[in-house]
This record gives structure tokens, C-alpha cells and sequence, in this order.
């Protein structure tokens, strides 16, 4: 019985040593939370930056549309030059297909 109460004595104090090494490890400082003020402006702010890249996309995308389509056609174009250059036999302009 004498050795039964000397583990838990011995477990119950080196439970104790780690747990006092590990609170001092851990940081329990809670940052200041923003006032009202400044969160109402910090939420705006990002709305407004977010309406204006919004509104930016929306006046370059003409613009884009083009330029995205013209690059899509030129490769396109590219890729079935490099197509009917590993083909030689069939005619420019006639298609590979036999009905």
C-alpha cells in the first residue's frame, strides 16, 4: 500500500512540473479589439475598394473581350498551321474528313 500512495504522489507531481512548464509557454495576452469607430471605417473602407475593382472590371472587360478573343483566334489559327505542317498531303482549306 506504502508504494501505491508513493506513484501517485510521484504522478501527481510531475503532472504538476509539466502542466507549470507548459502554462508558461502559452501566451494568454488577448489583443485590444478595435473600437466601434474605427471598425465602421475600416469596413467601409474595404467596401468602397472593393465597389471600385468591381467597377474597374466592369469597364475593362470590352476591352479584355477583345483582346482575350483575338488571342484565342490567333492560336487557333497557329495551331492549325502546325496541324496541316505535320500533314502535307491534304490541300489548305480541304478538310481530312472523306463523306
Amino acid at each position: 500500500m506504502h508504494l501505491k500512495a508513493l506513484n501517485i504522489w510521484v504522478t501527481r507531481f510531475i503532472v504538476q512540473r509539466m502542466t507549470m512548464c507548459f502554462e508558461s509557454m502559452l501566451v494568454l495576452q488577448v489583443p485590444e479589439l478595435p473600437k466601434v469607430d474605427e471598425l465602421c471605417f475600416t469596413a467601409k473602407n474595404y467596401w468602397n475598394k472593393g465597389v471600385i475593382a468591381s467597377f474597374i472590371f466592369l469597364s475593362n472587360l470590352p476591352n479584355k473581350t477583345t483582346e482575350w478573343s483575338r488571342q484565342g483566334y490567333e492560336y487557333v489559327v497557329r495551331q492549325m498551321e502546325l496541324s496541316q505542317e505535320k500533314t502535307p498531303s491534304t490541300a489548305k482549306g480541304q478538310g481530312t474528313l472523306k463523306q
